[in-house]
């Protein structure tokens, strides 16, 4: 430290000016390796408590002005991101109030854009502990942030809903009464059944080439030993990409089926009702992609691709190992009787035969089916079937079928245990992709004046800044005070509890040396009894086992009996 350097006076402005720079800089602008700040590795790792206490810091993070308390959001969000951008915009706004560049750990290193755009929040939802995901959202002043995040990205899951069931309608009505047309093919107005699908194809086509730059960008950026992890876990990878994408590859196969169906039918192919029969069923189900937007149906539709992805899968793969066995063990059966056979003539008609057997809407057995077989001279194969075909039912319809809804019943109540937490974490998620998806969003809301959260930019701190009650920036520490006290109160009650244990014990220990005393003494007169082993029946709950303590003591004295007893 120079001479002629002296330190500020702690109660004076300068000091704290200097502090809050200096906190500002250790906790928010000096990053690592992975470009994440203090507040940001805390938000990755999921520290709940250490991040509030980061963003709870007075004078630092938490200001006061008047009623209203201001908090430092900076990085925070996407929109509070200080970027390059922003602060070539503040030296074009304030030149003469240009300030010292932060310091940065990573010498040398490339920051690309999309590194440079990770957000706490995008952190914080990327967490794989919901729970601890849902504690950090709930922390001021990310609370206040998330609370309307979502609600201007709700308008647009419902509008897209909309657009969608009014094109399926229109689609239903005027589509299928097209398959018994004969005459010459009508290309309008039919052919605007095309630009809903065509728009479609462009997102989903956009979202794929931003994806697929993303991962290579990751991936040419890892170690080789993080690649030849990532190149054994392809099959799972693969499994958690088609859940993750699950509804863009729907809406791939619905356009580009739209747009084969519309070829077919302007080339008068008989195949037209096929697909069209397809794109009516992708078609509809794919307006359950759009319900994510809503609460009351959201938890609902994560239970549907649980069930579908997870559960039906596994069932799925057991029951067609049943049915094939046993369907080509009927058709060996059904064989040995022609008349029998010519009622079930190949492996897939007694396939589709075994499959409604187990929902109870067919059966093998028809009306001669016994005289069938003595007429072949095979009377004890139609029983040896009976037998098969219960042992058939036994596996499928009480095992199987309970086993699925029994699995069925554990997803369902694994989604309605954290129903409110998969909503709030998912909905910010959600609102974190469509801003990632379309960039534009923002500012076309912030154009037809649509706000989505109060934060204002500080031009003299270079800081983010939103104003909120003061009595919200202290409830949570009001939470805590008034979490502590009540520990303090079941602890206090804890204490007096074994207190009074104690003394009970005591008391009957007492009165057992007494009563052992006076029963060595009748018996024995006049001499003192070594090595006495005392036996204690303790209150209901208390120690369940205790050695056995040798007592040594005197007749005469029964307080020197108490002092060398030994309680273990």
């Amino acid at each position: 430290m120079k001479q002629d350097l002296m330190q500020p006076d702690p109660q004076s402005e300068v000091h704290d000016k200097y502090r809050h720079q200096a906190l500002v800089c250790l906790t928010a602008d000096i990053t690592n390796k992975d470009l994440l700040s203090v507040v940001m590795v805390a938000a990755d790792m999921g520290a709940v408590e250490f991040l509030e206490q980061i963003l709870h810091i007075k004078n630092v993070y938490v200001l006061k002005d008047g009623k209203n308390g201001i908090i430092d959001v900076t990085n925070l969000t996407h929109g509070t991101m200080k970027n390059a951008s922003q602060a070539t915009r503040t030296k074009k706004l304030s030149v003469s109030k240009r300030k010292t560049q932060p310091l940065d750990m990573n010498y040398g290193k490339q920051q690309s854009q999309e590194e440079l755009n990770k957000s706490c929040l995008d952190l914080i939802v990327a967490c794989p502990n919901l729970h601890k995901a849902n504690q950090m959202l709930d922390i001021v002043p990310i609370k206040q942030i998330v609370r309307n995040y979502w609600s201007v990205y709700q308008w647009i899951y419902g509008i897209l809903m909309v657009v969608h069931v009014t094109f399926m309608s229109l689609f239903s009505a005027y589509g299928i009464p097209l398959i018994k047309e004969t005459n010459d093919t009508k290309i309008w107005p039919y052919i605007t059944f095309l630009l809903w699908p065509i728009m479609l194809l462009i997102f989903e086509g956009y979202y794929m080439v931003a994806s697929v730059l993303h991962f290579c960008r990751t991936k040419s950026k890892s170690s080789d030993k993080t690649r030849k992890m990532w190149i054994s876990s392809s099959v799972k990878g693969i499994i958690g990409i088609s859940w993750k994408h699950l509804s863009h590859i729907t809406s791939c196969i619905f356009s580009t089926l739209v747009i084969v169906w519309f070829i077919l039918y302007y080339t008068k192919n008989s195949y037209q009702a096929h697909i069209l029969a397809i794109v009516m069923v992708f078609g509809w189900l794919y307006t359950i992609v759009f319900t994510d937007g809503f609460e009351t149906v959201h938890a609902f539709t994560i239970m549907l691709k649980k069930i579908i992805i997870r559960d039906m899968t596994r069932f799925i793969f057991l029951y067609c190992l049943v049915l094939f066995a046993f369907s080509l063990a009927f058709q060996c059966l059904f064989s040995i009787a022609e008349r029998v056979e010519d009622n079930f003539p190949t492996e897939w008609s007694t396939f589709f035969v075994s499959f409604n057997m187990m929902i109870g809407m067919d059966t093998i057995f028809y009306e001669s089916f016994d005289d069938d077989y003595a007429a072949a001279g095979r009377e004890h194969s139609a029983t040896f079937v009976k037998l098969l075909y219960l042992v058939y039912i036994l596996l499928t319809t009480v095992i199987l079928l309970n086993l699925l809804i029994a699995m069925m019943t554990d997803s369902y109540s694994a989604v309605t245990a954290t129903e409110g937490t998969t909503w709030r974490v998912g909905s910010v998620q959600l609102a974190i992709e469509i801003e990632k998806n379309m960039p534009f969003l923002p500012k076309f809301f912030k154009l037809i004046g649509v706000k989505q959260n109060p934060e204002y930019y500080d031009e003299e701190k270079q800081r983010w800044m939103m104003s909120i009650p003061r009595q919200e920036v202290s409830l949570k520490n009001t939470a805590g005070k008034k979490n502590a006290f009540e520990a303090i109160r079941s602890l206090e009650k804890e204490i007096r509890d074994m207190k009074n244990q104690q003394d009970d014990m005591n008391d009957r220990i007492q009165m057992l040396m007494e009563r052992s005393y006076e029963q060595n003494s009748s018996s024995r007169p006049g001499t003192a009894m070594q090595n006495t082993r005392v036996v204690s029946a303790f209150p209901k709950g208390g120690l369940a086992k205790r050695r056995h303590s040798t007592i040594h003591h005197r007749p005469s004295n029964l307080g020197t009996v108490r002092q060398n007893t030994l309680l273990m």
